[in-house]
């Protein structure tokens, strides 16, 4: 003889599991926010551009993208062009005023702005 099922008390049982959850997802999401805002305040990570590697796309921060950027320019940029390439190569949408503003606080020390808010990389030899 078939075992006769409580499906009232079957879907009571799985609503209180999905309040739970819905619970649990809320304190992690919560949780996750916090965290991306405290990382915001103190990393290189606050600024995230995304690319593709080969394998899918990463983050990169900023400061590496403006780096990788201005080494293969292989010389001074001017803010506004770093901006338009950070947009068009990375798919940032950013503006000379955010790098420039930017710049200043890589934790790495490697930009220097030579004046008139152009860009160079303090590991090129000085002329």
């Amino acid at each position: 003889m078939a075992e006769k099922i409580n499906y009232r008390a079957v879907l009571k049982d799985l609503k209180d599991k999905q309040k739970k959850l819905g619970v649990a997802i809320e304190a992690i999401e919560d949780m996750l926010s916090s965290e991306a805002r405290e990382r915001a305040r103190n990393s290189e990570a606050a600024i995230p551009v995304l690319t593709t590697n080969g394998h899918g796309p990463h983050v990169v921060t900023m400061p590496d993208a403006v780096h990788t950027i201005l080494k293969q320019a292989g010389k001074a940029l001017h803010a506004s062009e770093i901006a338009e390439r950070l947009n068009s190569e990375y798919g940032k949408d950013t503006h000379a005023n955010s790098v420039a503003a930017r710049l200043p606080q890589d934790k790495k020390h490697r930009f220097e702005n030579i004046g008139n808010n152009n860009w160079i990389l303090k590991e090129w030899p000085k002329k």
